[in-house]
């Protein structure tokens, strides 16, 4: 799949606009979020961290969250291997924001899976939590 040099650079700036590094935009997940992200799209919060694979050599894996104007998305993307879900705000029934001095942890609980990602950048983190708090509880009192 092709992705357009413009929506590249657009949601590699909308990447810094909510406190990414330039390490996190290195990182293979990120390079592949624009194939991901549609077009009216908007990237209004991600957090990227370490999750806990069962299978491995080293147990831990690299992750990614992102919500959107439209969903949350958790993504893992490696050479050769993607792992994805997307979720509506509709099932994300809670969040959760865990701090240490260096870094941040995140656990997105849903209806259907629970992610957690730890070694998290606490400024994206805490954003990460802020807007989905927000955007479900807008949710729940529009019923």
């Amino acid at each position: 799949m092709k992705v357009d040099t413009k929506h590249a650079k657009r949601i590699n700036d909308e990447l810094k606009a909510v406190g990414f590094t330039r390490m996190n935009l290195r990182r293979f997940t990120s390079k592949y979020l624009p194939k991901v992200i549609h077009k009216d799209e908007k990237i209004l919060a991600a957090v990227s961290g370490r999750r806990k694979e069962t299978e491995g050599f080293f147990g831990l894996v690299e992750g990614m969250l992102v919500a959107t104007d439209k969903r949350v998305i958790f993504i893992d993307h490696r050479p050769g291997f993607t792992d994805m879900d997307e979720v509506s705000y509709d099932v994300v029934t809670g969040v959760n924001l865990s701090r240490t001095l260096v870094s941040s942890s995140v656990t997105l609980f849903t209806k259907i899976h629970n992610y957690v990602l730890s070694y998290a950048r606490t400024s994206c983190a805490e954003a990460f939590v802020e807007y989905v708090e927000e955007n479900v509880l807008e949710r729940k009192s529009s019923r």
